[in-house]
Parts: C-alpha cells; structure tokens; sequence
C-alpha cells in the first residue's frame, strides 16, 4: 500500500487541484476563442485600412 495514495487530506487537496486545472483550461479555452475573435477583428480592420489608402 502506498501511504501517501491512503492519505484523505493528500487525496482532497489533489481532487481540488484537479478541479481547478479543470476551470484553468477552461479559462485558457475561452480566452484562445477570444484571441481568435480579436485577431479576425484586427485582420478586418487592416484590410480595411489598406482599402482606404487604395481609394478602394
């Protein structure tokens, strides 16, 4: 048997530091869609930009 796999505090403080990695990359996944979003709205607005100085 192993003790520290045995120990209910080492087993809870393990459970909670699972679940918040669960809500961390949770997190990370919102902010990548984010990112996505903001580089998407950057490209539109550099297109645009390039279109007014074309006298497009």
């Amino acid at each position: 048997m192993d003790p520290k796999r045995d120990d209910p505090k080492l087993n809870e403080k393990n459970l909670k530091l699972k679940e918040k990695n669960l809500e961390l990359r949770e997190e990370n996944l919102q902010l990548k869609e984010e990112n996505l979003g903001l580089r998407g709205e950057g490209q539109r607005l550099k297109d645009e930009i390039t279109r007014m100085k074309k006298g497009i």
